[in-house]
């Protein structure tokens, strides 16, 4: 039997009903009190389940600014207007009505120079305390140039971004759940890259379109030890 997204959406919602999970002197709820929090990816499955679990189970959290691309043709603000008619924002609304008051929209793409920020933003994000970068592209059949772009580049340019901040406490990075790896066992320790990022980032900036293309399978082979 399969389970549908929305399905699964209730389950993992569901988990706050556990003991504790509103109670406003625990761990979290403490922590996030104040606190100016950045999401990046804030329109994806898992982005838009932080949202909802941050806004209601820490009523007293500072700002929270979400980055938002233009996508399909939709501008960034009408993108950001649609995305609370989730159903996963029900329960919210009915608890916290105001919520929005807390939610700032960043007009942002991670594809772009500076993540596309103006300088005005980019100003204004300096007082974050927290960010949770959950931006990426997941296909598998990507482009190599738009796959490194994003997932490399953007997250590059976003490290540089939260050094201008001046009262950072965590920069929390959401890994894809799924990916191509080439070892039997993993352990919980850093590995090292098979090619330096400063590398490849060159490579994107010296080759044309085909020419990367003609590159691919090299550097696929060389990333993935076959």
């Amino acid at each position: 039997m399969t389970r549908n997204s929305k399905d699964y959406i209730e389950d993992v919602l569901s988990m706050s009903d556990l003991p504790n999970a509103k109670d406003d002197q625990s761990e979290i709820p403490q922590f996030f009190a104040g606190c100016n929090v950045l999401i990046t990816g804030g329109s994806g499955f898992i982005g838009i389940l932080l949202i909802e679990k941050l806004l209601r189970c820490c009523p007293n959290i500072g700002k929270l600014y979400i980055f938002m691309r233009e996508k399909k043709d939709k501008k960034p603000d009408e993108r950001f207007k649609q995305h609370f008619d989730s159903p996963v924002y029900d329960r919210l609304k009915k608890e916290q009505p105001n919520y929005n008051s807390k939610i700032i929209m960043i007009e942002a793409d991670m594809t772009k120079l500076n993540l596309g920020l103006s300088q005005r933003n980019r100003e204004r994000l300096l007082d974050t305390n927290v960010i949770f970068h959950a931006a990426a592209t997941v296909r598998f059949n990507e482009t190599i140039r738009t796959a490194v772009t994003i997932n490399v580049k953007g997250t590059k340019q976003l490290l540089f971004l939260a050094k201008e901040m001046p009262n950072l406490k965590a920069f929390v990075y959401v890994s894809t759940a799924f990916a191509h790896c080439v070892n039997n066992y993993i352990e919980e320790k850093h590995y090292p890259t098979p090619m330096e990022t400063d590398k490849i980032l060159t490579l994107l900036d010296i080759l044309n379109d085909e020419q990367l293309e003609k590159l691919t399978p090299t550097l696929i082979a060389t990333t993935t030890g076959t």
